[in-house]
């Protein structure tokens, strides 16, 4: 999930920091893969960011999360899914979002990209021929938004917003 994310942001502009709990050194590969625009870094340097991306396995997101610095009103972006070695984990009337957030505290907590199936994430839409943009059914509070329609792919690649 992060290094697809990462792609797509350079593509569109924009600088990333990529991290992970192994360590700079294992991710030699992907920064020689996506380029310039891309720099390593500690899971504490990275977190120091504007926009933060959480993809990392549900069960090691608090251990994760938990070992990094206090949260400054930066966007935290929760990739997470709430699957365990059983299945899904549920949290009574809780949201696996709710429970980042609370241990995250500080950060304006964004769920984002857990409904989308990663091999469609991955594709270039101007490549594979797909939808360029599309959007999901979000709730928000009482109301459902509807998906807006999907336009065709075009040579644009796709923006990212840190607004």
């Amino acid at each position: 999930m992060a290094q697809s994310f990462a792609r797509k942001a350079v593509a569109a502009g924009h600088e990333v920091v990529l991290s992970n709990r192994s360590g700079p050194a294992a991710l030699e590969d992907a920064l020689a893969a996506l380029g310039p625009s891309v720099s390593l870094a500690t899971p504490e340097e990275a977190a120091r960011n504007e926009i933060v991306l959480l993809a990392v396995p549900w069960l090691k997101a608090e251990t994760t999360l938990r070992g990094l610095q206090d949260w400054n009103d930066q966007i935290l972006i929760d990739a997470t899914n709430s699957f365990g070695e059983r299945g899904v984990i549920g949290y009574g009337d809780d949201s696996s979002s709710e429970r980042i957030a609370r241990i995250a505290a500080g950060a304006r907590v964004v769920k984002a990209m857990n409904a989308i199936f990663m091999e469609n994430f991955a594709q270039d839409p101007a490549r594979d021929g797909l939808p360029a943009r599309c959007s999901s059914p979000a709730t928000t509070g009482p109301r459902t938004m509807r998906p807006r329609t999907c336009s065709k792919a075009s040579a644009s690649p796709p923006s990212f917003s840190g607004n």
